[in-house]
Formats: structure tokens, sequence, C-alpha cells
């Protein structure tokens, strides 16, 4: 299967440096740019009303087109559009400000010197990179400048779609690195300085000004050491390794290296059956998603059968909102996945394409299978754990997992730039049918649920490995 389900690309990933976006627009500009954002959703999307009724996208839209009438900045009306896509439910459907790249001798965008942590409720201090600030390491926060957390949190947290209802993606990803930092920077257009309000110690409230520094200063907590730890077999972002009485494929994002992992999983799913490993443990943990045939790569030695996904997209002017270069992109992309999907046909005004997934008829693996997932497991790798879970029983340890379990937006994409303020919404051309389950907007759900507390994260527990030493240790 020779096509990709992009990786997800979170708009606070990328630079927060943006031109004028605090300058008012006026309101007629504002109007045109609405009204065209709305019917380029509305005939792109394949799926704009699958979580919402186009009733309740209508208002929204009517309710942007209100208060902008009026006038608006740029940064305001960004915010505006976000909370419109993130009803859409759709992960790979977001705006974003115009952006310019930092001048050579420029200073570079200053983000807050701390790596944070929340379950959706709470927020926390977590690793500070630099030792001056080491005294407010996972320490809860209170109030940052004139804002509560439950506030706070609650902007931000609709500053970025999820698929459908899931209830992880967004707290793994202000989770992550420097993305709620970010976030936070794009968000609010903060100054130099942020005033926290914390609560020491968990019983005496501290306010306290932290300065914000250069974005290279608090970068993201450097990842584990892959090659500190013995791998059997591995390349780029796949580790594989062998333990007595189970295997580990550890897989960091699908990679669209054909011949390489191809060769990869060819060799450790050999290795498997050579030495009669019964019990497998993948782990897709912190993978945003990546190359669909990669992880059709793994799926096609684990599953029994068989299995045909379907790709729906819209019959619309898709041309009529992209660039020269996306048009002929899409237009070889359209004729290769022609080729390759045999059986096409149109229903409810979408046309379909039926995809077929051939197993490997050599070294396929029969033992049990062991998937490990959290919130920022996404994209292609929901698609890989829901066929497991689905069609080869996989028992899933973790959290819901960050893309959709019945399916997902996404394959292709164009962006849409709206003339006057420049913003840039990404639109997917596609949805994916897994044909497994009814959609209900979840993503999959785990079989053993893993809750860490502010301890385990501050000891680096590992606690869905913890499960699978104490279970999976043990003669059969």
């Amino acid at each position: 299967m020779k096509f990709l389900l992009f990786r997800v690309m979170p708009l606070l990933l990328l630079p927060v440096l943006s031109i004028a976006q605090t300058q008012p627009f006026n309101g007629e500009a504002l109007l045109e740019d609405t009204r065209y954002l709305q019917q380029a959703l509305y005939e792109i999307h394949p799926s704009p009303f699958r979580y919402n009724s186009r009733d309740s996208i209508d208002h929204l839209f009517a309710t942007l087109e209100t208060i902008a009438g009026s006038g608006m900045s740029l940064l305001a009306f960004e915010q505006e559009i976000n909370k419109i896509l993130t009803s859409v439910g759709c992960i790979h459907t977001d705006a974003r400000r115009k952006l310019q790249k930092p001048h050579k001798g420029t200073p570079r965008p200053r983000i807050l010197p701390f790596e944070f942590f929340t379950d959706g409720e709470n927020l926390w201090t977590a690793r500070a990179p630099l030792d001056t600030f080491h005294e407010y390491e996972w320490q809860k926060i209170l109030g940052m400048d004139d804002y509560e957390t439950k506030t706070l949190l609650g902007k931000l947290m609709q500053y970025h779609p999820s698929d459908g209802y899931n209830t992880t993606f967004m707290t793994r990803l202000l989770s992550r690195g420097a993305n709620f930092s970010k976030l936070y920077q794009s968000y609010f257009d903060t100054d130099s300085l942020v005033q926290f309000t914390f609560l020491m110690n968990g019983t005496d409230t501290t306010i306290t000004v932290i300065p914000k520094l250069p974005a290279q200063s608090a970068a993201s907590a450097p990842k584990e050491a892959e090659n500190e730890k013995k791998w059997d077999y591995s390349v780029k972002n796949h580790f594989f390794s062998e333990e007595e009485q189970w295997a580990l494929l550890k897989i960091n994002s699908f990679n669209p290296y054909k011949w390489k992992t191809r060769k990869f999983y060819r060799d450790i799913f050999e290795t498997l059956q050579e030495k009669g490993t019964s019990r497998l443990v993948i782990d897709v943990r912190d993978n945003l998603g990546g190359s669909i045939n990669d992880a059709n790569m793994v799926l096609r030695h684990i599953l029994d059968e068989n299995f045909v996904i379907l790709l729906e997209r819209k019959q619309a002017p898709t041309f009529k909102y992209s660039n020269a270069l996306s048009k002929f992109h899409f237009l070889l992309f359209s004729m290769k996945r022609g080729l390759e999907c045999r059986k096409k046909y149109q229903r409810d005004g979408l046309k379909i394409k039926e995809f077929k997934v051939r197993v490997s008829k050599k070294n396929n693996f029969d033992g049990e299978v062991y998937l490990l997932t959290n919130g920022y497991s996404a994209s292609s790798s929901s698609y890989l754990a829901s066929l497991l879970k689905y069609k080869k029983e996989a028992v899933v340890i973790g959290e819901e997992s960050g893309g959709g379990a019945a399916g997902n937006n996404g394959l292709y994409y164009t962006t849409v730039k709206l003339s006057n303020t420049g913003i840039q919404v990404r639109i997917p051309f596609y949805w994916l049918d897994y044909q497994l389950i009814q959609d209900e907007g979840r993503g999959v759900m785990p079989d053993v649920p893993i809750r860490y507390t502010i301890e385990d994260l501050k000891q680096k527990r590992d606690l869905e490995m913890d499960w699978i030493r104490a279970n999976l240790n043990t003669e059969r």
C-alpha cells in the first residue's frame, strides 16, 4: 500500500514568530475570509459533520461573522477559526497564522524555561533544563498571568483539534517537550515575563515572575539514548529486542523508507519464527504517525487474513482551492491510487475506493500481541492499533489512542490560504474507513488502562513496561 497517512503536525510545533498578529483587520476582509473558509471546508473535507451537525457548524460560522464584522486582530481571528475546526473533530484540520522566518541576527522567539504536565484539569511544571529554575520543578500551577489554570487549559485545549471526542491527545501534546510553552506564546502573544502562581510543595502559594528564554535554551528533554540500549535490530526510528519470554518492537514513527523498513520487518519476523517467540510487544507510544505503508508492513506479518479499507472523498471541485503544485501532486497521487484500488464506486455523494492489504505468506506471526499506546499515538499509529485490536485480539495497554479507532481523516490534504489575513488552513481529502467498528468518535481504548501520578513521572517510571514485565516474564 504505497501512500501516506500524513503524520500529525500540530500548529504549535511550528515557529511562533508571526507578523502583525495584534494588528486589527477590517470587518469586510474578515467576513470575506470567513465565508471562503466555510465554503472550502464544506466542499473539500470528507466528513465535516461527522461529530457535530451541520446546523451546529453553521451556527459557529455565523457567530464568527457577527464578531468579525466589526474587525478584530489576526491572533483573535485565528483563535476563533480553530474553535470551529475543533468542533469538526479532525486532528489533521487546523489553522495557523502566516509565519515569517527570522532573519540572520534576529533574536529567536522566547519560551518558558520549563516542560509541563497536565491531566486536562490541573497543570504542573515538569523538567527545567536550566539549574536556575530547578526549585520550581514539579510544582502545581494555580495560574499564569491573568488566567487561572482551569481557564488557561480551557482555551489551549480548543486551540488544536482532536479526532472526534478524544480525551487524551491534547493533554499528551501539551505535556510533551516545549509544546506547552510554544502554544502559550502563540495563543497569548505574551511578553518576556510571565507571572506564575505556584502551590509550592502542596501547601504555600507563591507568586513568581519567570523570564522567558530563547527557544534553544529550553529545548525538549533529550530522547532516550537508543544507542545505549542493546537492540537486536534497528533502522531509523524502529527498534527491536528480545527478552526471555517475549520480544519488543518499538516504533517511534512510521517512515517511508521502503527497502530499509521492509528488510527490517522481514528480518525480525523471520527471527521470531525461527526462535519460536510466542509473545510480541509493539510500542507505539508518542508515535504521531507517518507512512501507512510502513504500518501495513507490520500488519501483513501479523494478521491472519487479507483486509480491505475504504478510501472516501467528496465529489468536489478540490482544485478550486489548491495552488498549481498541489494540483499536480494530487493528480499523480490520485492516478496511483486508481491503479492500486481495483474496486471503485460512488455512494451518498462520495467517491469510494477499496484497498486490499494482503498478508504475508512467509514469517507470519501467530502468537500473542501486546500493544502500548497513549494519547500521542495518532494517525497511522491508531490505524495499526485498531487493526491489531479488532482483527488479532491484541491486548492494548496504556491510554486511549490519539487517533480514531473506526477511521481517520487524512491520507492527502490541501492547504487553503485565506487571501486577506494569510491564515493557512489544512484540510484533508479522504476519510479512511477501517471497516471494523461503528464510529463513536473515540480512539483505540485500552484493555489495561494505565494512569500516571506526579510521583511516577518524577521518578521516570514506565508503568506500561512494568506491567509487561510483571505479566509476561513467566512461563506459560
